[in-house]
């Protein structure tokens, strides 16, 4: 060990470096978390000690649950892979093979959730693994099928007979695939946007009135196109177009096309049909109302909101050059909507501000007004005005 002479005092220091230590050994320890301390007391009654440290025993390895995939024949090709562990002590990583292959690695701890890469039409079989901070290590193992099989399509909407010009293309799949996209009446495919893995949909705007046929394509993975198609009937309905709001003085006059009210506030607010294809018009203590012929393709029939710091007759004298879209000669803001449109307005400098629903407040500036779909009173659509 020493390559020159030592000194006496040297051998002594030796000597005396074993002479003075604690060596203990415990076994079958529980699993669990311990903490120790080291005491040393000398000949004269000093004691010193050292900092307290822990020890956690944990010989249990982690559990690994496998949700997908299950052990069935799946027809994805790409399947969705998720798995997660529980462990008494924190998780240091996951990963997983495919069919004893090289190891894939993610930043996955307490959760697995991807999807494989393209496997082929076989059986297969994942190995999911997880490694505790302990170093305890587990694995588990779960086979399925690929099997390529078609995607199966299920209409729900269009409903088989409907009014107006739009209308939502909506199906659900049985499995995942790349696309979906839809024809009436052989005309071109329209791509449609998926809300989930297997639900896919799309707004048709200006659809014609008559019976029609829809066909539905999907292509899954494998490359697989299914098609589905359901006839339907667009006939003439109507819509509800309503003002709604609180403290209501309704005042109605279907000679001139419009109903109006009065606000708290006292600005005056009049629906107004300018060109005459409406089937009524209504008002309440909540809400004004215009029941008019709902849009189809072509069909330019508008409808207005006017607001007056005057009385309706105001709004009666302005029915005119509404009607005969000279908008520009009022001097109070007058704007014009279509269905499932928006559209920016301004507020007149006269007003400060100007109550739309009884709630907001609209100031000085532009702003602009959705109208929106709310579903369906007595069998028709309803759609509401607010502030967007």
């Amino acid at each position: 060990i020493f390559n020159r002479a030592l000194s006496p005092a040297e051998i002594n220091a030796s000597y005396n470096a074993g002479l003075y230590r604690l060596e203990t050994n415990y076994t079958d320890l529980a699993e669990g978390t311990y903490t120790y301390t080291a005491y040393a007391q000398d000949i004269t009654g000093n004691v010193n000690q050292t900092e307290t440290r822990t020890l956690t025993v944990d010989t249990t390895p982690p559990t690994i649950i496998i949700f997908e995939p299950t052990n069935t024949t799946t027809n994805d090709n790409t399947p969705h892979v998720n798995a997660t562990q529980t462990d008494a002590n924190p998780i240091d990583s996951m990963w997983y093979s495919i069919d004893g292959g090289a190891n894939i690695y993610g930043s996955w701890t307490d959760e697995i959730d991807t999807s494989t890469t393209t496997l082929s039409e076989s059986t297969h079989y994942i190995t999911i693994y997880a490694n505790d901070t302990a170093g305890n290590q587990n694995q588990t193992t779960k086979y399925f099928e690929v099997d390529a099989l078609a995607p199966v399509i299920s209409i729900n909407s269009p409903p088989t007979n409907f009014h107006g010009g739009d209308v939502w293309m909506n199906i659900s799949l049985d499995q995942r695939v790349s696309w979906c996209g839809y024809s009436i009446d052989e005309a071109a495919n329209v791509t449609m946007s998926n809300t989930t893995l297997t639900d896919y949909n799309k707004l048709a705007f200006g659809v014609s009135q008559g019976i029609q046929t829809v066909t539905f394509y999907c292509n899954n993975t494998f490359g697989l196109i299914s098609s589905t198609s359901r006839e339907f009937n667009n006939t003439e309905g109507f819509t509800i177009i309503k003002l709604t709001g609180t403290g209501f003085t309704p005042i109605q006059n279907n000679a001139n096309k419009y109903v109006s009210t009065s606000f708290a506030d006292g600005t005056t607010a009049g629906i107004i049909h300018a060109d005459g294809v409406y089937d009524s018009m209504s008002s309440s203590t909540t809400h004004l109302e215009l029941r008019q012929k709902t849009l189809i393709a072509g069909n330019m029939s508008k409808a207005y909101i006017v607001y007056t710091k005057g009385d309706t007759d105001t709004i009666k004298n302005r029915a005119p050059y509404i009607q005969n879209k000279q908008i520009e000669k009022m001097p109070n803001p007058s704007f014009a909507f279509g269905i499932n449109k928006k559209y920016k307005i301004q507020i007149s400098l006269e007003y400060t501000n100007i109550n739309i629903t009884g709630i907001p407040k609209f100031g000085k500036g532009y702003y602009e007004i959705q109208i929106e779909n709310k579903g369906k009173l007595n069998q028709k659509p309803i759609v509401y005005i607010d502030k967007y």
